[in-house]
């Protein structure tokens, strides 16, 4: 039973991945995790950063990019973004169970007299003038002992920046990738006034009786330490499944982030991300 909330103390998505690894691996209590970022873009773990996200815009804003360890689908993330995370004493998480987590939110909705729904793929849609609106996407990872179920809650998001970032490089490549599915998107505050990210997380402790975990000891030296691994080439880019996709004529094929060969005819390798340069 969850009776612990943890609201992370960083705002760099590479730190905060290595947060919750954290917690999965080395921790034995069963809480929930929350943590807002700057403004960044995060792929699942079996995503192609080329078919998912516009690099130029990603490059001119200054927007990180990462890759998760769990699967599912494209996110953007920034300072009105609430993320969450729980954490569970159990190998696999039915879909009974990540409904139960994602009710934690709903009921508190609900008291606000915001009625949601649960997407069927995944994520939550809220209603408004009779049309539904994504604020939550979701995915999870499990381990031999332990697992966790994320997932984003937009409440006052740059949508625009959202659409620009999550705009897509390439839209024909031969891939087995896995793919978003886009939506129509929509900030909680549009239904919830004044909402903010620290308020929900105030709102949301207080609703479900839940106590601050305290620090966990040397978590910040710990963090800073493994968050290098987050953001490494080898992490963002090495881990792209294999692909092809006709550029400026030529057919490329594209194994770990790197060209290897053009029309079937081996080449010196180069990265893939030069293509966009």
């Amino acid at each position: 039973m969850i009776t612990k909330a943890y609201l992370s103390p960083f705002k760099n998505i590479f730190q905060n991945l290595a947060l919750e690894d954290y917690f999965l691996r080395n921790e034995d209590r069963e809480l929930i995790l929350f943590y807002i970022n700057q403004p960044c873009v995060v792929m699942g773990n079996f995503q192609n950063p080329w078919a998912e996200t516009n690099s130029k815009f990603l490059k001119e804003n200054q927007i990180s990019l990462a890759r998760r360890q769990s699967g599912g689908g494209c996110v953007y993330h920034d300072l009105g973004n609430l993320n969450f995370c729980v954490f569970k004493n159990k190998a696999i998480l039915t879909e009974s169970d990540k409904a139960e987590h994602l009710k934690l939110i709903q009921d508190l909705l609900e008291t606000k007299n915001i009625k949601t729904e649960k997407l069927e793929k995944s994520g939550m849609i809220f209603c408004k003038d009779k049309k539904k609106y994504k604020f939550s996407g979701e995915a999870f990872k499990q381990t031999k002992n332990r697992s966790f179920h994320h997932g984003t809650l937009l409440i006052k998001s740059d949508l625009v920046s959202l659409c620009s970032a999550l705009k897509p490089d390439l839209n024909k490549l031969n891939t087995k990738a896995v793919a978003s599915n886009p939506h129509l998107v929509g900030n909680l505050e549009e239904v919830w006034a004044n909402l903010t990210p620290r308020a929900f997380y105030d709102e949301f402790k207080e609703f479900h009786r839940l106590s601050q975990l305290d620090d966990p000891e040397n978590i910040r030296e710990i963090v800073n330490k493994e968050a290098g691994h987050w953001s490494h080439l080898d992490q963002v880019f090495r881990k792209t499944p294999k692909f092809e996709v006709r550029q400026n004529g030529n057919m490329l094929t594209v194994t770990e982030g790197q060209v290897i060969a053009e029309d079937g005819v081996e080449v010196s390798k180069r990265d893939f991300s030069e293509e966009f340069s």
